[in-house]
């Protein structure tokens, strides 16, 4: 696995793997992810 080989990639993972567990951040991480309805040309 990559994060293994280097430290920097293991503990954003590891923040990740946490900040994921916690719902309220999941829900603000998935409102900033969803089309806005508008489409930049």
């Amino acid at each position: 696995m990559m994060a293994q080989m280097d430290p920097y990639i293991e503990s954003a993972y590891k923040k990740l793997q946490l900040i994921s567990q916690d719902k309220e951040k999941r829900q603000e991480y998935e409102a900033r992810e969803k089309p806005s309805g508008t489409m930049l040309r």
